[in-house]
């Protein structure tokens, strides 16, 4: 195989369409990844916290975001409680996850990116830095904001 060929191999596995189905929204990328981090416990984990925009977030998380990702097994979400876990399908996605993360840095500088509302961007910030566990530096979250 010459330099920058794919194997064919890897285009042929089963359920690799559904992985990026479901990775082809922002906003669930950005569920996997804090999930895959450690950083989301709850749906309020990932709404915005003011006014009409937490209106306009929360309808589309709760009623396509979550249910897609839970359906198709990369999260548990209890509709209930709110509560998002690791899905027993996780494992999946989560390669893809960490190459996407680990290799923000190398895409082209007009790669198309993931434009957080910035309040989005700041209550994950402040979220995250409220404890020692979930802490995240800056630079680290500009590139996320990459992906």
């Amino acid at each position: 195989m010459s330099n920058g060929e794919i194997p064919d191999h890897l285009l042929m596995r089963p359920g690799i369409g559904r992985i990026f189905e479901n990775l082809s929204h922002r906003y669930r990328r950005l569920i996997l990844i804090l999930l895959k981090q450690g950083a989301v416990e709850t749906q309020a984990d990932v709404m915005t916290r003011s006014g009409n925009e937490r209106e306009e977030s929360e309808i589309p998380l709760m009623h396509n975001h979550l249910p897609r990702l839970d359906e198709a097994g990369y999260i548990d979400w209890d509709r209930d409680t709110g509560a998002i876990s690791k899905g027993p399908r996780f494992n999946e996605v989560e390669p893809l996850l960490t190459l996407i993360e680990t290799h923000a840095d190398e895409l082209p500088p007009d790669w198309p990116r993931i434009r957080f509302p910035r309040k989005i961007l700041l209550y994950m910030i402040l979220t995250r830095s409220s404890t020692s566990s979930k802490r995240c530096s800056n630079s680290r979250m500009r590139d996320r904001a990459r992906i």
